[in-house]
């Protein structure tokens, strides 16, 4: 269970501000704040959470509209900046110059943002120069160009171990809604990405001993760019005591990639589910919430040559060998792809096809999936591969160009056909991310 403290912000602004009133107290005002427990690639949480940005604008409730003035930020947010110069006031977030309650306005709304943590030193702005945040008249606050970070390599390069979720970001968003001059606003940071599982079990013994060995696995065609807007509206001339507010993602459609991981070493599936985002069951994706039709698989003409999609599939970097307890079987008799061990058992490569045994080969197959990804949800894959009743895949379309290169596939294969003999089943499950902790979303102050 993770830990939650509450956090004070002290707020300010350098644009101008409507007519300044301390409340009954005197005070500031101020901030506290929870976020919703992730699990990986990139988690915020009260404990490391970094600078983020605040917008504050006041409202007329009675006519549905937003007043002139600004309470916190206008063009650009303002940036409470954490202090940590004493212990006992590190979970203190302070702007340049205090701000307190107008005294002609009752109503305003609060919006927070950021991709920060506590550890970035050199990370340039609240969200890395990755995506602008502005405010939009009609709608509050957008985050133009956001993108979740992949690796840069290419082909030829030395891969090693790499999962993109080590180097993107969590993106965390707050909206509140205050009637009544206080000192201390509660922000609740809810996440707007979605996060995305890869995990696979395969390989029993009910399928000629079939040993499955992945070394890569991505999320093909996801939209890496997109737009997040507060959506918030009000309705014209009419009062409203409406103050929820539903962020929206517009991904754009022309910004597709491959998200995922390499390894170096294989990771060797079991009947048990394993993540093969990684070897230690933790890696996860963090992606731009999207819909994406799965890819329709082979079609009448289709081939290497001309296939080019921008539907969704996971690919997989892989090799399939089958092991029997003799030398030769009738199922799979010695072939030059073939390895005989010392004790007389008999190991055969079954994918990739090559001319002869190597055991650092490793091909490419394919399962397609539907994308229909909400923000704040975890979406675990789980494929079985080999398994009893299930095969390895079929043969994928276009590779992007950010993976290893694999072995050419045989003659008179095409894209959508099947590498061995069944396709690849899988299940989709679906979590909040704040089902894994029940203990108070907000803390009191």
């Amino acid at each position: 269970m993770t830990a939650f403290a509450g956090l004070m912000v002290s707020s300010c602004v350098s644009d101008d501000v409507v007519t300044e009133n301390t409340d009954p107290k005197g005070g500031a005002i101020t901030f506290s704040a929870s976020v919703g427990r992730s699990t990986r690639a990139t988690e915020i949480k009260i404990g490391n959470l970094g600078d983020f940005g605040v917008f504050a604008r006041g409202v007329n409730p009675s006519q549905g509209t937003f007043l002139d003035n600004f309470v916190i930020g206008e063009t650009n947010p303002e940036i409470a900046k954490r202090y940590n110069a004493r212990e006992e006031a590190s979970d203190r977030w302070d702007l340049n110059t205090k701000i307190y309650w107008p005294s002609d306005v009752s109503d305003v709304l609060f919006w927070g943002f950021t991709s920060r943590i506590n550890t970035d030193e050199e990370y340039p702005d609240i969200f890395g120069g990755n995506g602008k945040l502005g405010f939009n008249k009609d709608n509050g606050p957008e985050l133009k160009g956001f993108s979740p970070k992949r690796s840069t390599r290419k082909n030829g390069d030395n891969y090693l171990n790499y999962l993109d979720g080590n180097i993107q970001r969590d993106l965390v968003v707050a909206f509140t809604h205050v009637h009544g001059a206080t000192s201390n606003v509660n922000l609740n940071f809810e996440h707007a990405l979605s996060q995305i599982k890869i995990w696979a079990k395969g390989g029993t013994g009910n399928n000629n001993h079939r040993i499955v060995k992945i070394k890569g696995a991505w999320i093909v065609n996801a939209s890496s760019i997109g737009d997040l807007s507060a959506n918030y509206k009000f309705k014209d001339n009419e009062s409203t005591d409406d103050f929820s507010c539903g962020h929206t993602w517009e991904p754009k459609t022309d910004s597709h990639v491959a998200y995922g991981s390499f390894h170096e070493t294989p990771i060797t599936l079991t009947t048990d589910p394993k993540s093969i985002l990684s070897a230690n069951n933790i890696g996860s994706l963090m992606l731009i919430p999207q819909k994406v039709k799965p890819w329709e698989g082979k079609q009448p003409g289709i081939t290497f040559e001309n296939v080019n999609t921008q539907k969704a599939y996971i690919l997989l970097y892989c090799r399939i060998e089958a092991f029997h307890g003799s030398k030769e079987t009738d199922d799979y008799p010695n072939t030059p792809t073939d390895k005989t061990d010392m004790n007389a058992s008999h190991t055969h490569q079954l994918f990739p096809h090559t001319d002869k045994w190597d055991e650092n080969a490793y091909g490419y197959t394919c399962v397609p999936i539907e994308i229909d990804w909400q923000r704040g949800k975890i979406y675990k894959y789980v494929l079985d591969i080999c398994g009893p009743s299930t095969g390895g895949g079929v043969y994928p379309p276009n590779l992007p160009d950010s993976i290893p290169p694999g072995i050419t596939p045989p003659d008179g294969k095409v894209p959508g056909d099947p590498i061995l003999d069944e396709p690849i089943k899988f299940q989709v499950s679906v979590s909040d991310w704040d089902d894994e902790w029940k203990n108070g979303n907000e803390i009191p102050m």
